[in-house]
């Protein structure tokens, strides 16, 4: 065997240290440092093995791949700085958009400066030692061990280990554990191949296979189904994946009606989407609307809005749909497909009439084909017909108001209108949010909360001054009493630094966010006059569509929906996705939590140690399939093969 001295060893080394050091740093910044380490000298070692094969293009190629290195990595900082979500490829159709946050991206730049400049020093130490460091691969006992070594160090990292083996698989399910877990390069390269190639399909076992739903007591119970001849659609169907899908979709137990079935039939609904809103934004002097319209109507004590990893995008997917999506193209790619079960087109097939709009530009996420095909008659945005003060960042909310409820107040027809705001877009200060600026007065001086805090609950009043609008027109109108309002977010205020977190939410600020507390927040759902009923059910964003669809009197099928009516009897799933030292699809029910990352569940009520982990086993199952189904609902558009193309009924047997 060929002697290699010190020098060489160093020389094979400079690669792979170059990579390692690279991602240790964006992980000494993100998460943690365990399988990183063997994945970046897999990475470094091939880089350094292919580069040393030719004299000529060793330098070139070493600086390129060095800045690439270092530019990748630096994005990732960039927008994990902004967004709490590492940058995917799906993002790269949206990259326009993005950068309408110009301001917010600039800033995000100037916080990472230092580790952007760290990101580049392999880059520096090469240009200066270039020289040294070649030296030829050329006798193929070396080069055999070398590629050998590289070889070993993959199959082991990919493949020796069960749950990374089936990371890499099915990386279109979660690429932010990808990167969490293996590093940016190698995520991302896996990402990269996902979204040109799709990944191979998650094997989930079915968690309801042969399960039966029947009455008891003899008393015949009314479910929330429609008449689709499942045994049919699974007969006739080729394709093994829509096939899975039917077989699974029909042995979910369906949603029983209840005492709130139809509890609101025929009211005029206003669906508010809030931007980066807190329940925690509630006060009751300094938003006594608010307030009375969060004590007051269905208090969801236990409601939980996730960061699903693609910000705006997948929040409001998931409050529009039912369904939820880990990546910002959801929004978009739903413009190509059926939207049987969204807001706009279950009320549009009652007869409503149906509106959208949002105080910012009307492309952003595709919102012009997406929010059309979700069942809105009208959908109006910035550039597209809605007229507000220019030069404001973020646009008001109240304007919002005042600009749109005239068209639609006086309709003859029930309505449904659905506001997406912007006031409580990031970043929260007094000078770059003008929101803030705008509403800096009504901060109590005696409140000791920091100014960006603040300047958080400032911009957030926009919100109170909205509705102040809208409740005055009703009233005038004579529509007030027959109108229901639902708010939800899209996310928490994650723009908030760790410390300002733990000033508003009073929680530590040690991994404050991978606490699931951090992750609480408001569905608000009221009308005037009612009674208010408290709700301590663990629910999520995507459990708002059936439960409005239930309270409405609308047939819907239960079972063609990831999440569930709230009001109903049985148990609801909340998942979770906690970033920062946190884990995706944790989850949390009635009977407990789940810590994904430690794959450890935690009891909320009295059980055995054998108990808890049959729970726990059979609880991740219905989570694993809910993930994989709901991303299929959108990925394969499954309710194309279960609806007629106009989307008007079921059709018969499914064809």
């Amino acid at each position: 065997m060929q002697k290699i001295n010190k020098k060489e060893l160093m020389c094979r080394l400079f690669f792979p240290a170059a990579v390692l050091y690279t991602e240790l740093l964006s992980h000494i910044t993100f998460f943690g440092l365990l399988k990183i380490m063997l994945f970046s000298l897999v990475l470094g070692a091939g880089a350094d093995m292919l580069l040393s094969l030719n004299k000529k293009y060793f330098a070139p190629s070493g600086i390129v791949l060095l800045s690439l290195l270092g530019f990748i990595h630096s994005v990732q900082f960039v927008y994990y700085g902004f967004f709490k979500s590492f940058f995917s490829w799906s993002a790269v159709g949206m990259a326009a958009d993005l950068m309408q946050f110009w301001r917010e991206t600039a800033l995000a730049i100037l916080k990472s400066t230092p580790l952007i400049i760290c990101a580049f020093v392999p880059l520096i130490v090469f240009v200066i030692v270039k020289d040294k460091l070649f030296l030829p691969v050329e006798k193929k006992k070396l080069q055999l061990g070398f590629m050998s070594a590289v070889l070993a160090m993959f199959l082991i990292c990919s493949f020796a280990v069960k749950e990374n083996r089936e990371a890499l698989l099915y990386i279109t399910g979660d690429t932010q554990k990808a990167f969490k877990e293996y590093g940016i390069v190698f995520g991302g390269t896996a990402d990269a191949v996902s979204s040109v190639f799709p990944s191979a399909t998650e094997t989930v076992a079915n968690p309801y296979e042969g399960m039966e739903v029947t009455d008891t007591e003899q008393v015949k119970v009314e479910y929330n189904v429609l008449n689709i001849d499942f045994d049919t659609l699974i007969a006739n169907e080729t394709n093994d994946e829509i096939r899975a899908m039917h077989e699974y979709f029909a042995s979910v137990p369906p949603t029983e009606k209840n005492e709130y079935t139809g509890l609101f039939e025929g009211k005029n609904i206003i669906f508010l989407c809030l931007e980066g809103f807190s329940h925690k934004a509630i006060d009751k002097d300094l938003t006594p609307i608010l307030h009375e319209m969060y004590t007051q109507g269905f208090m969801f004590e236990n409601f939980y809005s996730s960061l699903w990893g693609g910000s705006t995008a997948t929040g409001e997917y998931a409050v529009m749909t039912g369904n939820f999506f880990s990546k910002a193209n959801c929004i978009k790619n739903s413009a190509k497909t059926n939207q049987y079960y969204s807001l706009g087109n279950i009320f549009k097939r009652e007869g409503y009439n149906t509106y959208a709009y949002h105080n910012h530009t009307y492309t952003y996420y595709g919102r012009h084909k997406s929010h059309p095909n979700f069942g809105y008659d009208v959908f109006k945005a910035v550039g597209n017909g809605l007229k507000l003060t220019k030069g404001l960042w973020p646009n008001s909310d109240e304007e919002l108001a005042i600009a749109t409820v005239d068209e639609y107040i006086n309709s003859e027809k029930p309505f449904h209108v659905y506001y997406m705001t912007v006031s409580g877009h990031a970043f929260y200060n007094w000078g770059g949010n003008h929101m803030s600026k705008r509403n800096r007065d009504i901060i109590p001086l005696d409140w000791t909360y920091s100014e960006g805090v603040k300047a958080y609950f400032a911009c957030q009043y926009e919100v109170e001054k909205m509705l102040g609008v809208l409740l005055s027109k009703l009233e005038e109108a004579g529509k007030l009493e027959d109108t229901v309002f639902a708010m939800s977010c899209d996310h928490f205020p994650y723009a908030l630094s760790d410390s300002e977190l733990s000033e508003l939410y009073g929680l530590d600020k040690n991994g404050i966010r991978s606490n699931p507390e951090l992750y609480k927040n408001a569905f608000i759902f009221w009308t005037p006059s009612m009674e208010s009923v408290r709700v301590t059910k663990p629910c999520s964003s995507y459990d708002i569509v059936p439960t409005i669809a239930n309270l409405f009197g609308i047939e819907y099928d239960s079972r063609l929906i990831t999440g569930k009516d709230i009001l109903s009897e049985g148990e609801n799933i909340a998942v979770l996705n906690l970033f920062e030292n946190g884990s995706s699809w944790n989850w949390v029910t009635d009977k407990g939590f789940y810590d994904a990352k430690k794959d450890v569940f935690t009891p909320a009520t009295v059980m055995s140690e054998q108990e808890a982990e049959e729970y726990k086993s059979t609880t991740v199952n219905k989570v694993d399939a809910m993930r994989k189904y709901s991303f299929a609902i959108l990925d394969k558009d499954y309710y194309s093969y279960i609806f007629d193309k106009n989307g008007d009924e079921p059709t018969e047997a499914g064809t």
